[in-house]
């Protein structure tokens, strides 16, 4: 397998052809729950990836956890909870204004907006929540996550039958002698002797709160979490309607938006609300086309607007945009196109993603001594960079869609994961380059190349979210 195209078909028709998706555990359809990790690590294993999550000191962890204390006591889920019509489970991960306020990028736009009662349900995202924010009827489920934390400390080993344990064995080597991998001794069955329990516990505390709560609809961003897999299944035997937000790219390579058949799947949501029409034929989506919908990304389209007219006379800038899985090869490919480079004409920014800032000075040492510029920090927004930038480097990043609307000629960098751009340069909308010196040749060219932006961020989006999902 040459790359991740290759290694998502093959992972697709096995899972199909193994049938993992109907066997149980303990009353639990536990495939689901572990997809994705299985599938990551081999991808990882046998592409040798890097990893973009920054970890947490256990000093800093205690400090975020007695500062939350109150509001995670305060405003827990259980705390005073009434019926609404809408429950929102919405990304931790927020974006500061200039206003100093964090906003959940995905769901802050049309809450303000909608005649519906509703609670937004928030997990901690790197042991902490962002304040001050602008959210209403806001829920955090520290207390629930603890729980959850809790029942994966001890594994099991001693939980499953030997007909259990036949199974997972035979599974993991069924796993291994297909895609030629060696995973540790026991490790699928050291992995679901702390899942099953665990899926086990919050399935009978959502249970307890949706049945409460009793909303008619269920707003999630990223559903592949096994929290969201088990909202999923007890909504769909409730017959509560489940959407999701689309919040990065989704594509063929995409393991949670790809399957070998359509198929009626439970624990998968009902909808899809994506950003614009590319996105519709950019995945083997479980669920039929009628139950993808439009509504755009509001937040994108405000902040092309507010930098759009950023003036800036500078050297000419080629932003390399990073991610963990393949910031050793970016990394190295900044560096060497910086030493063969006009740095009186260019200049090279090099920014970060969130997960690399606390340990890029340690992976990535050839960019200390470089006159290239690390941006690891928040205290200027992506969208400046993209307004002050001409060019644009990177793998498989969301954000280079996001800077192709500032019309950024962009560059993918051929790795093992540049097939999920490959959209993009099959269409000539953006270049396939190998090395430094394809782009040294392209930036002497400087041709831009025309696509219609808003098939990626639909400008026209559907102001009216209330009305979109009332209609479903």
């Amino acid at each position: 397998m040459n790359n991740s195209r290759e290694l998502i078909n093959r992972f697709i028709k096995f899972e199909e052809d193994k049938n993992l998706f109907n066997l149980k555990i303990k009353g639990i359809y536990f495939w689901p729950h572990i997809r994705a990790t299985i599938y990551n690590k081999i991808r990882s294993e046998k592409f040798n990836l890097g990893v973009e999550r920054t970890k947490i000191s256990n000093l800093k962890r205690i400090s975020y956890y007695l500062k939350n204390l109150y509001d995670s006591i305060k405003k827990n889920p259980f705390y005073h909870i009434r019926q609404v019509d809408l429950l929102v489970f919405n990304h931790p991960r927020r974006v500061k204004l200039d206003n100093n306020n964090w906003i959940s990028i995905y769901t802050d736009y049309f809450l303000n907006k909608i005649d519906m009662s509703y609670y937004v349900f928030e997990r901690p995202y790197l042991g902490q929540h962002f304040k001050p924010i602008i959210t209403q009827n806001i829920r955090y489920l520290d207390l629930i996550y603890r729980i959850a934390s809790l029942s994966k400390l001890k594994r099991y080993l001693n939980y499953f039958s030997k007909k259990e344990k036949f199974l997972v064995e035979t599974i993991q080597q069924n796993i291994e002698n297909e895609f030629n991998i060696d995973f540790e001794d026991r490790f699928l069955l050291k992995l679901l002797s702390s899942k099953i329990p665990n899926v086990k516990n919050i399935n009978k505390i959502y249970t307890f709160l949706i049945e409460k709560i009793d909303p008619k609809f269920i707003v999630e961003v990223a559903y592949c979490n096994s929290h969201h897999i088990v909202i999923n299944e007890i909504a769909s035997k409730k017959n509560i309607i489940t959407i999701e937000l689309q919040h990065g790219v989704i594509g063929k390579d995409h393991i949670a938006y790809n399957f070998f058949k359509k198929r009626n799947y439970k624990w998968f949501p009902d909808y899809i609300v994506l950003f614009g029409d590319f996105w519709k034929n950019n995945a083997r989506f479980p669920v039929e086309n009628d139950h993808l919908k439009i509504f755009g990304f509001p937040h994108h389209n405000r902040m092309v607007r507010n930098y759009s007219n950023i003036k800036y006379s500078g050297k000419i800038r080629i932003l390399f945009i990073s991610q963990g899985p393949i910031g050793h090869e970016l990394s190295k490919l900044a560096y060497s196109l910086n030493k063969i480079l006009d740095t009186d004409k260019y200049q090279i920014i090099y920014k970060l993603h969130p997960g690399e800032y606390g340990h890029w000075k340690n992976i990535y040492k050839e960019l200390l001594n470089s006159s290239i510029k690390v941006i690891d920090n928040q205290k200027k927004n992506l969208y400046y960079y993209f307004s002050t930038s001409r060019y644009q480097v990177g793998v498989c990043s969301t954000a280079l869609y996001e800077g192709l609307s500032f019309n950024l000629i962009t560059f993918i960098y051929k790795t093992k994961l540049s097939t999920y751009m490959s959209d993009l340069y099959n269409n000539n909308i953006a270049y396939l380059i190998e090395d430094e010196n394809e782009i040294l040749k392209l930036l002497e060219k400087d041709k831009k190349l025309h696509f219609n932006k808003y098939n990626f961020w639909s400008e026209t989006y559907n102001k009216n979210f209330e009305n979109l999902i009332k209609n479903l």
